[in-house]
């Protein structure tokens, strides 16, 4: 099953609404995530973001919060996160695929 965190889903929108057309650029946004289910930002997932941030404060990789939110999501529901954002790669415990990455597309 393929999923998009609801935050991920806030930052389409957002990349739309900045867009030459966001009128079309957001109705592209409803197709896909018509296609997917989304998981929201829940307090098991506050409790993971708080443990996230401090933990890779502590190790001297800090983390935008909207990364932490959406690695959180993910952490709270032991799913694996699709991404090749760097910050993504460098949380602590989180498991990443790097779908643009060559050897993934073999």
């Amino acid at each position: 099953m393929l999923a998009i965190s609801s935050l991920s889903v806030a930052e389409l929108r957002f990349g739309a609404a900045r867009s030459a057309k966001p009128e079309e650029n957001d109705a592209r946004i409803d197709r896909f995530v018509a296609e997917l289910k989304t998981i929201p930002f829940d307090d098991s997932c506050a409790r993971h973001f708080a443990r996230l941030k401090a933990g890779q404060a502590a190790a001297g990789k800090p983390i935008p919060d909207f990364d932490a939110a959406i690695a959180s999501t993910a952490l709270a529901r032991d799913l694996v996160v699709v991404s090749a954002d760097r910050h993504m790669a460098e949380t602590l415990g989180l498991e990443v695929e790097d779908w643009t990455a060559a050897d993934s597309r073999s």
